[in-house]
């Protein structure tokens, strides 16, 4: 049996293959904070594993990080803007369809005094 993917992974590859969203991150897309801005940071939160064989249907949150608030700004609304358009295939996964879940707020980061924005989305899954 195969393994269902990684959806932070899946969520990483596809937003590294938007170029609207690289061409103001560059490749700062990932599940760690770095220390270069701005970037995204992708969180699992909930969802899925497994629905029918090997898919899943996990609940993802993203986080757009910017040196302030306009730049996280203009990230929030780039990610927000592929949001639906993420479907293909991103290694040995395969995003079948997204959407939204709700809309993006902005939350600067209490310890650090950065700024970001947060949204959430979903992902049907598929080895």
């Amino acid at each position: 049996m195969t393994a269902v993917p990684d959806p932070e992974a899946l969520l990483v590859a596809a937003l590294r293959a938007k170029a609207e969203v690289t061409a103001l991150v560059s490749t700062r897309i990932g599940t760690s904070l770095g220390a270069t801005f701005p970037q995204i940071r992708v969180t699992l939160t909930g969802g899925s594993d497994r629905l029918v064989l090997n898919t899943g249907r996990p609940s993802l949150q993203w986080e757009a990080w910017g040196q302030n608030e306009a730049e996280a700004a203009l990230v929030a609304r780039v990610v927000d803007g592929v949001a639906d358009e993420l479907a293909g295939i991103y290694g040995s996964g395969r995003i079948v369809s997204s959407w939204r879940q709700g809309n993006y707020f902005h939350s600067p980061d209490a310890s650090t005094g950065r700024q970001r924005y947060i949204g959430q989305l979903g992902i049907l899954t598929q080895s």
